[in-house]
């Protein structure tokens, strides 16, 4: 063997060593990973859970197991992570509502203090919905008819303390509005009341909503993010409507219990948005109005914060009841 011929051998094993370090630093620890949801299966939570779970278990090589623990608006399953080991081998998969919504209702554990905020994986808005025939055709228009007749007009939610329910009451607040909130065990059960005239409209997420507005089954009057939605684009976003400080934070997020290292979060992190780019997922985004995000745990505790102190302001003074 040459001189040069043994340099290039030794070059050439460095690399891979090199290259393999931060890839295998990207693995989960050995054994079984649950991801906690807090809702029932079948809700889109549920399903944006399942569907990384199994894009992650093809690319780690671990088991991942999805485990529901519905109750206590989103909060049964917080509180049990709240209450493990950082080990990396539990997480959880949420939408906002349990993390920055339910503690101000009745707090079983502290968002803020006992969980790791991994990462924020995709955002999708809220649309306010009305039926076609509907003499109220933009948001200016029914914040007019909200002042000539108050509390008259009716909207529809998913749910007491939901994030489309609060994301009417800051409209309510920023307009000096009254609407008339009526709550329903879900957003289909809201959407078969609209479409039976038993409430004036309707808020529900942008996967619930944009077949029904494609199909020319309800019109849609905004969206509640702070941009328009490229599934829905000709759709203003609300706080085009006069209100420039209105967005909601509606999301799904992945955290850890409290105390996970800050290098093993990363780990958690880059898994889960390596998953989030596979073309399967992106494709359900596409189809379903949700959009990938990705944050850095920085990131995400920063936004967590912020929104968790903002619902507290807006919620407090409605004194809503479990």
């Amino acid at each position: 063997m040459t001189l040069k011929t043994g340099m290039q051998l030794l070059l050439a094993a460095l690399a891979v060593g090199l290259l393999a370090g931060p890839a295998a630093a990207q693995k989960f620890p050995n054994g079984d990973v649950r991801i906690m949801v807090g809702y029932a299966p079948g809700g889109g939570t549920d399903a944006m859970a399942r569907l990384m779970a199994g894009r992650l278990q093809a690319r780690q090589g671990v088991n991942f197991v999805v485990e529901n623990r519905p109750g206590a608006l989103g909060q049964i399953a917080g509180q049990f992570v709240s209450k493990q080991v950082a080990d990396g081998k539990l997480l959880m998969v949420t939408a906002s509502s349990p993390v920055l919504i339910s503690p101000h209702i009745q707090m079983l554990f502290n968002p803020i203090k006992e969980l790791t905020p991994v990462s924020l994986l995709v955002r999708f808005p809220g649309v306010l919905v009305v039926l076609p025939d509907s003499p109220i055709k933009s948001m200016e228009e029914a914040i007019a008819q909200a002042r000539r007749e108050p509390g008259k007009l009716t909207f529809g939610t998913s749910g007491t303390g939901s994030m489309n329910h609060l994301s009417i009451e800051l409209v309510k607040k920023l307009a000096g509005v009254d609407l008339t909130h009526v709550p329903f065990q879900g957003s289909g059960p809201a959407m078969t009341a609209l479409l039976g005239r038993h409430v004036d409209m309707v808020i529900a997420a942008i996967q619930d909503v944009a077949p029904k507005v494609r199909a020319g089954q309800v019109r849609a009057l905004g969206v509640d993010s702070a941009e328009r939605s490229p599934v829905l684009p000709d759709v203003r976003a609300i706080r085009e409507a006069g209100f420039p400080e209105f967005g909601m934070s509606n999301w799904i997020g992945v955290f850890a219990p409290p105390g996970m290292s800050d290098e093993l979060t990363m780990q958690v992190r880059n898994a889960f948005v390596d998953a989030l780019q596979t073309g399967e997922i992106q494709n359900y985004l596409k189809n379903d109005g949700l959009t990938s995000a990705g944050t850095t745990p920085q990131d995400f505790r920063q936004e967590i914060v912020r929104e968790f102190d903002k619902m507290g302001a807006l919620i407090r003074p409605l004194n809503l009841k479990p």
